[in-house]
């Protein structure tokens, strides 16, 4: 029994439902603060699980990064360190997905995750905003980004050499951070 995952894993759940009061009250600050612990105590929790596992905690403690700076999310420069944090996250967790596959990905799976992630740069352009093409670009290439993983997810849980289980439970994260966000 792993008693420090556990403990980790009551704290996150504590902290959760300290967080989900903060939105139920729409106190945006203590909400963007609570988050930046539930994801801490998550992170440490995954370190005492999986501790062979380093790309799913880094990723998650990108995701830490992430919240922390975007307590202050208009100041444009925290903005932007806590948006690249958690892309960096995203794409720990995509490499961590395509890893779970019982097959190789080819070289044109990556090309069309490249025109993807294009795709929805110009739609962020386009659709979003024209006063500030920068961020309007890497906002349409994260919500990309949340939906290739969602992809990856789907098919970790339709791949039939993998635990189905695993596939849905990543897939339905997705859904969950793409609605979300």
């Amino acid at each position: 029994m792993n008693i420090p995952g556990l403990v980790f894993l009551i704290i996150f759940g504590v902290v959760s439902l300290i967080h989900l009061f903060f939105c139920y009250k729409e106190n945006e600050l203590y909400r963007r603060i609570t988050k930046t612990f539930c994801v801490l105590f998550l992170g440490v929790a995954a370190v005492c699980f999986m501790p062979t596992q380093p790309i799913v905690y880094i990723a998650t403690f990108l995701g830490v990064v992430g919240d922390f700076f975007l307590i202050w999310k208009k100041n444009k420069l925290f903005f932007s360190i806590g948006t690249a944090a958690f892309i960096g996250g995203h794409v720990l967790y995509l490499i961590k997905m395509i890893s779970l596959l019982s097959y190789q990905i080819p070289w044109y799976g990556y090309l069309i995750f490249a025109l993807i992630l294009a795709c929805g740069a110009i739609f962020g352009i386009k659709v979003f905003t024209v006063e500030k093409p920068p961020m309007a670009a890497v906002g349409g290439m994260y919500m990309s980004l949340l939906l290739c993983c969602l992809a990856c997810g789907i098919m970790v849980a339709v791949d039939t050499n993998t635990k189905p289980i695993t596939g849905i439970f990543l897939a339905c994260g997705y859904l969950l951070f793409f609605i979300s966000d």
